[in-house]
C-alpha cells in the first residue's frame, strides 16, 4: 500500500479511537479529560482529508479543512455548561458553516428550490420549537440555525458539480449534521433531567463525527477524481 493511503488509514483508525475514548469519558462523567479528547477528533479528520485528497478543487479542500479546524474550536468551547460557553461554541461552528458554504459554492453548488425549502422550513421549525426555553440564548437560535441550513442547502446543490460518489457523501454528511445539531438543541433547550441530557451525548457525538467524516471523505474523493 502506498504511503499516503497507509497514512489515511492510520488517521481513520485514530479518529475512531479518539471518538471511542471521548464517548467512554462522556459515559463516565469525566468532563475535564474530554477537553483533550473531544477537540482532538476534528484535527484528525482534517489530517485524514489532507492525506486522502488530490490536486483537484483545492479551494473545496482548503475550505473544508478550515471548517474542520474551526469546528475543533467549537468542540472545545461547547464543553462548558454556561450560556456563554454555548454562545462561543455556536460562533465557532457558525464560522465553520460559512467556510463550508464558500467551499461548496466554489465547487459549483447549484441548489434547487425543491431541496432548499424543506431545509429552510426545518430550520425555522427548530428555532420555533426551542425558542420558548432559550432565554438568553435566543440570539444563538437566530444566528446559528440559518448558517447550518445554508451549509445543508449548499451541499445539496453539488450533485451536478462533483463526481456522484463524492457528492452523495457530502450531502449525507450535511443531513446527518442537521440531525446532530437537533440532538444538541434538545440537550440545551428542552426541559430534560440531567440523566436524559447525558444520555443524548452519545448519539449527539456519533452523528456529529459521522457528519464531519462523511463531508471530509466526500471532499477527499472530489479532489481526486
Amino acid at each position: 500500500m502506498p504511503a499516503r493511503p497507509r497514512l489515511a488509514s492510520a488517521l481513520g483508525l485514530a479518529v475512531g479511537g479518539a471518538l471511542a475514548a471521548d464517548l467512554a469519558l462522556a459515559l463516565t462523567g469525566r468532563a475535564r479529560i474530554r477537553r483533550v479528547t473531544k477537540p482532538l477528533i476534528m484535527p484528525l479528520v482534517a489530517a485524514r482529508l489532507l492525506a486522502n485528497s488530490g490536486s483537484r478543487r483545492p479551494g473545496l479542500r482548503d475550505h473544508t479543512v478550515a471548517a474542520l479546524l474551526l469546528s475543533c474550536a467549537g468542540d472545545a468551547a461547547i464543553l462548558g455548561e454556561s450560556d456563554r460557553a454555548l454562545a462561543g461554541g455556536a460562533a465557532w461552528f457558525g464560522l465553520a458553516q460559512l467556510f463550508y458554504v464558500r467551499g461548496f459554492r466554489r465547487a459549483g453548488s447549484r441548489p434547487s428550490a425543491a431541496v432548499t425549502l424543506p431545509i429552510v422550513l426545518a430550520a425555522a421549525g427548530g428555532i420555533g420549537g426551542y425558542w420558548p426555553r432559550a432565554g438568553a440564548l435566543r440570539p444563538v437560535l437566530v444566528c446559528y440555525p440559518p448558517l447550518l441550513a445554508a451549509m445543508a442547502v449548499s451541499a445539496s446543490g453539488l450533485g451536478d458539480a462533483l463526481p456522484a460518489p463524492a457528492a452523495r457523501r457530502i450531502v449525507a454528511g450535511a443531513r446527518v449534521f442537521l440531525a446532530s445539531d437537533t440532538i444538541v438543541g434538545a440537550q440545551r433547550f428542552l426541559d430534560l433531567t440531567p440523566r436524559q441530557r447525558d444520555a443524548l451525548e452519545v448519539p449527539a457525538m456519533v452523528t456529529y463525527v459521522a457528519a464531519q467524516w462523511l463531508i471530509a471523505d466526500g471532499v477527499g474523493r472530489a479532489t481526486r477524481g
